[in-house]
């Protein structure tokens, strides 16, 4: 096991000797750990030329492991063939094949690096070489035992699965927040209605429940009342009666999280709605004038 302290007599060698030699050479001279000599070099800005690092690891400055032939192939298809085709054509590296164009000046166009990408996608009407065939078909029975360790067993459920009578929030696209619960699986219904429901019944046809507080998220049944949906936008129409939720999807039609932060300012979503109020007040005097001029005539 290589010691790993560092000894004045160290010291003195490292300072002595970094011009000519790599870190890892005066480490192994001590046997010492290679981190030693590394961080000692680092904090007194010892630095090894490269031109001798990689002298020593068999590559002299001006140099490389690609022959002649690799290089002619990569100047001939760099534009024609994708980067990891063509490295596994010549079995080098993808980091190998980047680095060697680099260092030819060889640029690939974004048009042909556009052009690549999509030939990697699947394309529309792509079929599986594994459609409609039995796992022993495509598999050794080697393969096959390999596999049973992570498959999933018979009736697995992932860890997140609910539960019945589970509760969720979900946004409409209005961006108005209601409760769900689940029933039963992949069976959720509005809590409100609900709860409103299992105490006066089922909903009048025709009729929709509409929170008396404006709160979306409160679902006593207290709250909520049955009413038409002409009278839901009559009273929708005034904005006085909008909930928060409408409000904040005005200030922000798309972007879910700002309306969450708009929630939280009472004084911006009051102002909103006062601007909402006015606006329409305007449009209707200006539809009723409008109509008084057409009577006129």
């Amino acid at each position: 096991m290589p010691k790993t302290k560092l000894t004045p007599e160290i010291a003195t060698y490292i300072r002595a000797h970094h011009m000519e030699q790599t870190g890892n050479e005066m480490a192994r001279h001590f046997k010492v750990s290679k981190g030693v000599v590394h961080r000692y070099q680092q904090k007194h800005g010892l630095q090894t030329p490269r031109k001798v690092v990689l002298a020593k690891q068999g590559t002299p400055p001006g140099t490389t492991t690609f022959t002649a032939e690799e290089d002619k192939y990569i100047r001939s298809n760099h534009l024609k063939l994708p980067i990891k085709v063509l490295a596994s054509n010549i079995s080098r590296s993808y980091t190998g094949v980047m680095s060697r164009l680099s260092a030819m000046g060889l640029e690939i166009p974004k048009e042909i690096r556009r052009r690549n990408k999509n030939l990697s996608y699947f394309k529309p009407g792509h079929e599986t070489f594994n459609k409609g065939k039995k796992q022993s078909e495509y598999m050794t029975p080697e393969q096959i035992e390999k596999t049973k360790a992570t498959r999933f067993p018979k009736g697995n459920k992932p860890y997140n699965t609910r539960k019945d009578g589970d509760i969720s929030i979900r946004e409409d696209s209005r961006g108005i927040s209601y409760q769900w619960v689940r029933i039963s699986e992949a069976n959720w219904h509005m809590l409100h209605v609900v709860r409103w429901e299992k105490l006066n019944g089922p909903v009048p046809e025709g009729k929709i429940l509409r929170a008396k507080d404006g709160n979306s998220l409160n679902a006593d049944p207290s709250n909520w009342e049955p009413i038409t949906r002409a009278a839901h936008m009559e009273k929708n129409s005034g904005a006085i009666h909008l909930p928060d939720g409408m409000i904040a999807q005005y200030l922000s039609p798309k972007n879910k999280k700002l309306r969450e932060e708009f929630k939280k300012h009472p004084k911006l979503i009051s102002i909103k709605r006062n601007q909402i109020i006015l606006n329409r007040k305007i449009n209707a005097n200006l539809r009723n004038g409008s109509q008084a001029k057409q009577s006129d005539k």
